[in-house]
Parts: structure tokens; sequence; C-alpha cells
């Protein structure tokens, strides 16, 4: 049996050609699907880093999460990346992320995600519930209201810091 291996670093493709039909690719879901002993699974690539192309508006996960192991070190987002899906990096504990531009991010989309020093979210119009649910005290998050006692931008949820320990960073300060 011939074995495939991996490289450690995954380039999203841009464009795609099938039957002479070309196709531009703007969503991205990196989970693989692989047979093995005449059964299909899915699961995650074991890359270092992740590369978006400029063409990805929209990366997600599925709806039972990602789930990602400690291989995940780096992920280069799309300039043009504005929607981060329910679950998109949801167990990347040890990933890092460049050129975050995203103005939605749905449910769970970072949980545990704990090597992100600091992101930003003074330009996120809408947040899913728990998507910051296991940062901890080291970790800071920048958001686009001056104070705890500030009204939630209106397509916030109430529970998008749920379980997470996260330093606020407060548009004030």
């Amino acid at each position: 049996m011939k074995s495939h291996k991996i490289p450690d670093t995954l380039v999203i493709p841009y464009k795609w050609t099938n039957n002479e039909n070309k196709y531009t690719i703007t969503e991205a879901n990196i989970m693989a699907q692989y047979q093995h002993d005449d059964r299909i699974s899915y699961d995650l690539p074991k890359v270092k880093t992740i590369i978006y192309p400029n063409t990805i508006t929209k990366v997600y996960g599925s709806d039972s999460g990602s789930y990602f192991d400690n291989t995940i070190k780096r992920v280069v987002l799309s300039e043009n990346t504005k929607e981060i899906g329910d679950y998109a990096f949801s167990g990347a504990a040890g990933m890092k992320i460049e050129n975050f531009n995203a103005t939605e991010i749905w449910e769970y989309a970072f949980y545990f995600c704990r090597a992100i020093e600091m992101i930003d979210l003074t330009n996120v119009k809408k947040l899913g519930s728990y998507a910051f649910n296991g940062w901890e005290s080291n970790q800071k998050i920048k958001v686009p209201f001056a104070s705890k006692d500030a009204s939630l931008p209106s397509d916030w949820s109430f529970q998008w810091y749920f379980n997470s320990w996260a330093e606020i960073i407060y548009s004030d300060n």
C-alpha cells in the first residue's frame, strides 16, 4: 500500500478545474476525507501551517466542531476573510493567527485557542456564543466598547465571552 505524506504546510488553492469548468474557491473547511479499510473517515490533516489565498472570504468548521489537535501552529488568513464560521479553529490550542480582518465570528470559532496572544474585535459586527471559550488570563481581547458596563453591539451574543478568562481591552484604553 502506497503511503501519501501530507506536507507540514497546507496552501489552500484559489482555483480548481473540473471537467473544463473553472471555479474560484471562496470558502474553505480543511476537514480531510480519506478512505481506510473500505470506510470513509473525516479528519484534519496533520499540518503545522495553513495558508489561505486572497479569494477566501469564509473559513468554517463543522456543526460538530473541527477540534484540531496541537499540530497546527500557524494560520495565515486571507486579508479578504471576513467570516470565521462555527468551530472553525476549535481546539487549535497551539495556533497563532495572522491577517485577522474578520467582521463575523460564529459560535466556538476560537474555542481553546490558547496560543493567540491578542485578537482585535473592534471591526467585528457579529459575534457568536462561546467564541472565546477556554481562553486564559494571559490572552487579550480588544473590544469596540468603552467599558464592561457598555451595551454590546447589536449582533453580539451576550455569551460571546462565556467561560473565558482572557483580559478585555476596552476601546477607551
